[in-house]
């Protein structure tokens, strides 16, 4: 859930680039490349894609949460 209130927060005050690029930069190496080293490289399976599902989410929630606490999205004007 925080991921969806940090994102939709960022949006509406008008930093779009940044939730933007965490969102692809995560989807390709969390998502698609740990998803390969966990279950394929690693041999964990299922096991391995939700984890690195769970990488993802975290590391999107860190990334929102820190530019959140940092103010520079105040600095954008709508």
């Amino acid at each position: 859930a925080i991921n969806h209130i940090s994102e939709y927060a960022l949006n509406a005050t008008g930093d779009v680039k940044t939730p933007l690029i965490t969102a692809t930069v995560s989807a390709w190496c969390c998502n698609v490349l740990l998803s390969y080293v966990f279950a394929v490289v690693l041999g964990w399976g299922l096991i391995g894609l939700w984890l690195a599902m769970i990488v993802d989410e975290a590391f999107k929630a860190t990334v929102y949460l820190l530019r959140w606490k940092s103010g520079r999205w105040q600095l954008i004007k709508i």
